[in-house]
């Protein structure tokens, strides 16, 4: 054997100190499997940063645990996050588009309301206003609620910050049907400042 150590370019006291770190690798990678499937069986849904969380191995870190978690099976199969941020409300427009040909900006405006995760169950609301002819963003607003004090009121009223009133009366403000877009705030904010609002089945 000292005869193969020479060849291969290493000494005994090496290999077996390689076979050693091999052994208790694999044994660390066993007990790591053991103990997340025992958890699984409680815990259905526990993810695998979770689940590394828990088990704190000695010896292997966060990113290997969870690759090794990923590999063996442990993936949880997330379902598509869906969360309405508009909701159909009774007061209507019509839809202003058709027909409608643009050759100059602040003639369309287009608005809408997206979420923005920022954890467990927990999101802000990004409300944009664009002018649809120069695709610039005039106005926004970020809000911890969907109420409309807080999300189409102020990112319209952004928007029109220095629009003379000959451009705001041959304005088209379009947004879906959301319950926001035709509240009484925005009912009286579309009389003050004469501008044309518009539904239709998307902003």
């Amino acid at each position: 054997m000292n005869d193969l150590y020479a060849m291969i370019g290493i000494t005994k006291q090496a290999f077996y100190k390689r076979l050693a770190r091999l052994k208790a690798q694999e044994a660390t990678k066993q007990y790591i499997l053991a103990m997340a499937t025992e958890l699984r069986k409680d815990h259905t849904k526990m993810g695998c940063r979770k689940l590394y969380d828990e088990i704190r191995p000695k010896g292997m870190g966060r990113d290997r645990v969870e690759a090794l978690l990923l590999n063996e099976g442990f993936r949880v199969p997330r379902k598509r996050s869906y969360r309405r941020t508009t909701y159909a409300g009774g007061y209507r427009y019509d839809n202003l588009l058709s027909g409608k040909i643009l050759n100059d900006k602040h003639q369309l405006w287009v608005s809408d309301i997206t979420y923005i995760p920022v954890g467990y169950k927990q999101f802000y609301y990004l409300t944009l206003v664009q002018d649809v002819y120069s695709k610039v963003i005039k106005g926004w607003s970020l809000s911890s609620t969907m109420e409309t004090e807080e999300t189409v009121l102020p990112s319209l009223k952004d928007a029109l910050k220095g629009l003379s009133e000959k451009e705001r009366k041959q304005l088209v403000f379009h947004s879906d049907r959301g319950s926001q877009y035709g509240s009484k705030e925005m009912r009286r904010l579309y009389d003050t400042f004469k501008i044309n609002p518009s539904m239709g089945g998307k902003a």
